[in-house]
Order: structure tokens, then C-alpha cells, then sequence
């Protein structure tokens, strides 16, 4: 353990964070476009627009996803990423968590996110006119985050941070009016 108790803490809540953003990025997409009528209401509305959020929405969530697995430092940078944790808690060694890691490596590399990741959104790659990578396969991405989910409980209970492991349900429920459903609502009142 080459950071303090604390900051070790701090990191893994800024990993858990980010898996909620991803989860909710996942429930935001899948409420605006998963549907057909839905998706053409937003077309109706502004298809331009909408058309850009679900790239961007797209390219996020793959960023985030490949950003979790890189690996534990980068040219002598450390990444806030699964490999960080466990080495830093002392579990790169640990089977269970090596098990969880690698196979939610070999589910993105045999994915083509890895591709996508470095062709498209790391590096503007020459040869790559367009990696198609759509339509978004939001089964993959479930099941990553129930992966790495399940890494983060294997983490916090082989480290003694939770008396058990843990699944999180990756269903996020939204307030008010900021979900994608509220949206669809108030545009359909409009067209």
C-alpha cells in the first residue's frame, strides 16, 4: 500500500462514483432511446441535437468503461481504475478479484470497445475513417457494470471495508423532471 488508508478510501469512493454516472448515463439512454416511438418524438423535435446527445452519451459511457480498466499507472501515472485498487489494497494477487478483472478485460477487449476506445476516442487515428461500433449493445454494457460492480464489492470486502460482498442494482430512479421520461413527456406535449 503505497497511499495512506485515507486516500485509498477516497479513491474508491471516486470509482464507486463513477460507476453511478455510468449508471445513470445507462438509464438515461436506454429511457430516450431504446424505444422506437421514443425516438421519434426526439427526431421530431430536434433530430440534430438529439442525434449528438446520443453520440456523445455513446462515447462517454465507452470512455468511462475503458478508463476503469486501464491498467494500475501509465507511464509512471497512476489511473483511477479496478487494477489501481486492488494493487493498492494490496489484492492484485487475490484469485477472486484477478478472476472478476480479467474477465471483464477479455468481455471488453473481445467487444471492440478496446478498438473503438483507441481508434476513435483516444487518438485520431489515420487509417480509421469511422470504427462503427452501433447500435449501442446495451446488454454489453449491463453486463460490464454488474461485473465491475461485483469488483468493487470483492475490493471493499477483501480489503475489510464490508462485512460481505454486495450487487447493486444498476437501475437508477430519477426525481422529478430530470429523467429522459419527463423529457419525452413535455415533447410530446409540444408536438
Amino acid at each position: 500500500m503505497n497511499q495512506s488508508k485515507q486516500e485509498l478510501k477516497r479513491d474508491l469512493v471516486r470509482v464507486k462514483e463513477k460507476l453511478t454516472h455510468l449508471n445513470s448515463d445507462l438509464t438515461l439512454y436506454n429511457q430516450l432511446f431504446s424505444d422506437r416511438e421514443n425516438v421519434q418524438v426526439l427526431n421530431s423535435s430536434g433530430a440534430l441535437v438529439f442525434h449528438r446527445f446520443q453520440q456523445c452519451l455513446i462515447d462517454s459511457i465507452y470512455m468511462s468503461i475503458s478508463r476503469l480498466l486501464d491498467p494500475a499507472k501509465t507511464m509512471g501515472s497512476k489511473n483511477l481504475s479496478f487494477a489501481h485498487l486492488a494493487s493498492e489494497f494490496g489484492l492484485q494477487d487475490d484469485t477472486e478479484v484477478a478472476e472478476e478483472l480479467a474477465l471483464a478485460i477479455t468481455q471488453y477487449q473481445d467487444s471492440k470497445l478496446k478498438d473503438y476506445r483507441n481508434k476513435v476516442l483516444s487518438h485520431n487515428d489515420h487509417k480509421t475513417e469511422k470504427l462503427d461500433f452501433y447500435p449501442f449493445n446495451t446488454m454489453l454494457i449491463t453486463e460490464l457494470l454488474h461485473r465491475f460492480w461485483k469488483i468493487v464489492s470483492l475490493i471493499e470486502f477483501k480489503a475489510g471495508l464490508v462485512k460481505e460482498t454486495y450487487t447493486m442494482s444498476l437501475e437508477v430512479i430519477f426525481t422529478g423532471d430530470i429523467c429522459g421520461e419527463a423529457l419525452l413527456c413535455k415533447l410530446r406535449e409540444r408536438i
